[in-house]
């Protein structure tokens, strides 16, 4: 019965501005960010962003489905580090200057993503510099997260 239940649960249906990186923008600013982001449709089994790959600016929102993240290791295996769903993010380092990807995400499942280029966030800000103040302020907020809970995984693996 357990396993019925669960097959029936439903996929959240998200908008854009329950977004980590993007809680908080006043209306004016989440309408420009809709106006700007492109969705893109990922299969199953695809590879998103690879690690090494030169940094093409893009910050990924996931609308839909799941993501796992993958760092290489010594031996050339990877090791899944974190899974992500919807609303959270990926990408986001380009916005600290980041130019060359350092883990790859993979699709667990069909997944779904809103991506925003960083050249269209500093254009944005440009005219609206509390857009990047209100994401750097999510971004700090979000690493600061999984940095404690790195820590915290660290302490029980010693």
């Amino acid at each position: 019965r357990l396993l019925g239940d669960l097959a029936q649960v439903t996929e959240p249906n998200i908008s854009l501005s329950e977004c980590v990186l993007l809680k908080g923008l006043p209306l004016a600013l989440m309408a420009l960010i809709a106006d700007t982001v492109v969705e893109k449709e990922f299969a199953r089994g695809e590879t998103i962003v690879t690690t090494g790959q030169a940094g093409n600016g893009q910050v990924f929102f996931i609308k839909k489905g799941y993501v796992s993240i993958l760092v290489p290791l010594e031996d050339g295996a990877h090791q899944r580090i974190a899974s992500l769903g919807p609303s959270m993010n990926f990408g986001e380092m380009v916005l600290l200057g980041q130019t060359t990807r350092r883990a790859t995400v993979f699709a667990d499942c069909d997944v779904n993503c809103w991506v925003l280029d960083a050249k269209d966030i500093d254009r944005l800000a440009h005219d609206q510099p509390m857009l990047k103040i209100i994401l750097l302020e999510n971004l700090s907020r979000d690493m600061a997260g999984k940095l404690l809970r790195a820590t915290q995984w660290i302490a029980a693996l010693a």
